[in-house]
């Protein structure tokens, strides 16, 4: 019995030495995350724009080959990434000679922002609220843009920066820029679009809740014609240039390329099987934006503000997405960083079954759980701060750890009745370039239109 005793005292002790001994191997390696945080961490020294761009220096070097800066996010409602975003975009415009501002929002609704932007035209309030994506409604927003126009008083007109939108839906200017090109160079087809356009607006006007079996068979019975009427304006490209210049047929067959998107989308019988109508769109977005840098010259420069979840440079839970499109056209080129949060709050809308959007309401996120990347970012004691993946110095220990699946957090716009924590593991290195991190953050503003808005059920 004493024999047995001591015997298993010694394996107690050897079991008791192992646990031990893989708790510091642990800590020894959270410590070792944590220092190559620390050593490869710019600070961000202030979030809000107008506080000069010293500590922004770094991006030079990053940012030096790079023709597009993918801005993501891991919310839409967060004021403090409307505010970084805004003074990198004046970092890259004044410093690094970027000319070119997309975003996830629509392609034909953001032309009014445009022309405010270039030519003070319009309301800016009216002109925000008329692009119909709520979240984008804000007054940072509104701060932004009322920079843009100012920063584009002061400047030759080759260095004026352009506000575009990439997305889909809401192309009511689009439909009418359209109908106004055939009626100049052939007003025999303008009857059957405008016939052909009614059908997609009033379609259009149920996204993104009420799109249901019912308006993808209209939109399916649609298509044949409305793919007609593109045919039709390409078959008669040259005489219609004749009449009018390939700036202007251009423009129109572009607004047709993005109505046929949106159909695609919200048309299951119109796209593959094996792919839903959100990586549909996000190509689509992709494509757009490419489209939008070839007519701005080879030496375009582009900033494209989306989620997260398009902005990643590599395949996104096996599909094919924006942020993957311009990295196999740009390589290198293309630069995606996703920006982080630790803790606080944001702005999101309700969803009110069976199919309403709601009130805008915010969120509260709690300290991000042990071992996620937040909270690794979180040991670097530092507020804010960027870690550029591409430039940071690893072992081949550090390269696994950076690649390998972690929580981070990551919420869409709408949500549910109990929202719940969107904690999704990622692997970042692969997806992104680098992480913006912010330590605390609060909701985003919306303007006085957007909440009439939400009280409407209007828009997203």
């Amino acid at each position: 019995m004493k024999k047995s005793l001591k015997i298993l005292l010694m394996l107690n002790s050897l079991m008791f030495g192992t646990i031990c001994f893989g708790q510091e191997a642990a800590q020894e390696n959270e410590n070792a995350i944590i220092s190559w945080i620390q050593e490869n961490a710019i600070p961000i020294n202030h979030v809000e724009a107008g506080n000069g761009f010293e500590d922004l220096q770094p991006l030079k070097e990053i940012l030096k080959d790079v023709k597009v800066v993918g801005l993501g996010e891991a919310t839409h409602g967060t004021r403090e990434f409307f505010q970084i975003k805004h003074r990198l975009l004046e970092f890259l415009l004044k410093e690094m000679g970027f000319t070119g501002f997309a975003m996830e929002a629509s392609y034909s609704a953001c032309k009014p922002i445009n022309d405010y932007v270039l030519f003070g035209k319009g309301d800016i309030y009216e002109v925000l609220t008329g692009q119909g994506y709520v979240p984008w409604d804000t007054e940072e927003m509104i701060e932004m843009i009322e920079w843009m126009r100012a920063y584009n008083e002061n400047v030759v007109e080759e260095r004026m920066v352009k506000f575009y939108g990439v997305d889909l839906a809401y192309q009511d200017i689009g439909r009418k820029e359209v109908l106004a090109y055939l009626e100049k160079v052939a007003p025999e087809m303008r009857s059957q679009a405008d016939s052909i356009f009614k059908i997609l607006a009033n379609e259009e006007g149920k996204w993104p809740i009420k799109i249901d079996s019912l308006s993808q068979n209209i939109m399916l019975h649609a298509f044949p014609n409305f793919q007609n009427l593109m045919d039709d304006l390409l078959a008669n490209k040259e005489t219609f240039i004749k009449n009018s210049s390939p700036y202007e047929f251009d423009q129109a067959l572009q607004n047709l390329r993005v109505m046929r998107q949106f159909m695609l989308v919200n048309t299951p019988g119109l796209h593959p099987p094996f792919m839903d109508g959100g990586i549909v769109r996000s190509i689509s977005m992709a494509a757009n934006l490419i489209y939008l840098m070839d007519q701005a010259g080879p030496e375009a420069k582009f900033v494209i503000w989306a989620h997260n979840s398009h902005i990643a440079k590599d395949v996104w839970n096996g599909d094919t997405i924006m942020g993957y499109e311009l990295r196999k056209k740009y390589g290198d080129a293309y630069y995606a960083l996703s920006l982080e949060m630790n803790q606080g709050s944001y702005q999101t809308r309700t969803f009110l079954p069976p199919n309403l959007l709601g009130d805008l309401k915010s969120l509260t996120i709690p300290p991000a759980p042990v071992v996620s990347w937040p909270w690794y970012l979180a040991q670097a004691n530092v507020a804010n701060i960027l870690l550029d993946f591409r430039g940071a110095s690893k072992t081949p220990e550090l390269e696994t750890w950076v690649n390998a699946p972690r929580n981070i957090f990551l919420a869409g716009w709408v949500h549910e009745a109990e929202p719940k924590l969107n904690y999704t593991e990622l692997e970042m290195g692969r997806l992104y370039d680098g992480i913006l991190y912010i330590q605390t953050t609060n909701p985003s503003r919306p303007t006085a239109n957007a909440l009439k808005s939400a009280a409407e059920r209007k828009g997203l």
